[in-house]
């Protein structure tokens, strides 16, 4: 099973690479890929420096950034669409991968 967290970013770049820094630690320990929608440069070289996958979009209502990042994903089993800005503890994440 793959699982892909997808995401898109604006702004509050602080909290953003709290977030890509959680989500690579949790990596060593739970198979997923997370995906980023970005539509300003400093959060894509943030994801791409903590190894995630992110692509440049226009600035989009964050809907249309949730919808392309789940076609980017689109070779994952299952997807789980996050804010930015929120956390899933391991024990969440690995209930899921266990699900499917």
């Amino acid at each position: 099973m793959k699982l892909a967290i997808v995401t898109g970013s604006y702004r509050r770049h602080d909290l953003f690479q709290l977030f890509c820094l959680y989500y690579a630690d949790l990596q060593r320990r739970v198979p997923f890929t997370l995906v980023v929608a970005c539509s300003e440069s400093q959060p894509y070289q943030i994801a791409r420096h903590y190894g995630h996958e992110a692509f440049m979009v226009n600035n989009h209502p964050l809907i249309r950034k949730f919808n392309m990042a789940a076609q980017y994903a689109e070779g994952a089993d299952y997807c789980i669409m996050l804010g930015s800005d929120d956390f899933l503890s391991e024990a969440t994440l690995r209930h899921y991968v266990k699900l499917f």
